[in-house]
């Protein structure tokens, strides 16, 4: 199995390269890779931060995109001579530092029966549109988190066929209309995004 672990981003909310800031004395993306790492063969990064390759063998750099999209596509292509069809490859964020093996295996299990797999959560608060404040019924949404799981070939027809602009792609189950299964996931599961989701990050990471 191969994981990519998207890394190009600049951070506009945080307000600085988030993946570089130290919490524990380690930044972001290596607490991420440290979750990761034991979990699959090979590890590929799309990034352009330099010394990660030197974490662990299994780790395959490539070059960060323009969007986490185009990184996400870059890395399907930079193991693109050893996957085959039907090998599962997961996407996780790596400012998801926090997140939890279990939620690897469950996304993965669920993926190997549909062919594409996301984390998500029920959300428990309100919710209203912005400018019309119509409430929006919950049981109706889900909060998409990561790890992601696909079938390789699955994954990659789905970006063959998407004709849109790579930038607008949240997340890569929204280049699929249907078929993707739903794991539950975990609030646990946060990701850095602001600075002022540093403090639970960190305790987080204590526990």
């Amino acid at each position: 199995m191969f994981a990519i672990i998207p890394a190009g981003g600049v951070g506009e909310r945080f307000g600085s390269q988030k993946l570089l800031f130290k919490i524990a004395d380690k930044p972001v993306i290596e607490h991420t890779l440290d979750k990761v790492i034991p979990l699959f063969e090979i590890v590929v990064v799309p990034t352009s931060i330099p010394d990660l390759k030197k974490i662990a063998p299994n780790i395959l750099l490539c070059r960060g995109g323009a969007s986490r999209a185009e990184s996400v596509l870059n890395g399907l292509r930079a193991i693109s001579e050893l996957a085959k069809a039907e090998d599962i490859v997961v996407i996780h964020d790596g400012a998801r530092c926090c997140v939890e093996p279990e939620l690897f295996f469950r996304v993965i299990e669920a993926a190997k029966v549909s062919g594409a797999a996301t984390v998500a959560i029920a959300p428990t608060d309100t919710l209203k549109q912005k400018s019309t404040m119509q409430l929006i019924d919950r049981d109706q949404v889900w909060c998409i988190q990561t790890p992601q799981a696909f079938q390789y070939g699955r994954l990659v027809e789905a970006f063959r066929n998407y004709k849109g602009d790579l930038a607008s792609i949240p997340d890569e189950t929204s280049l699929f209309d249907s078929g993707v299964s739903v794991v539950e996931g975990s609030k646990r599961n946060i990701k850095l995004t602001v600075k002022s989701d540093i403090e639970i990050v960190a305790a987080l990471l204590k526990k």
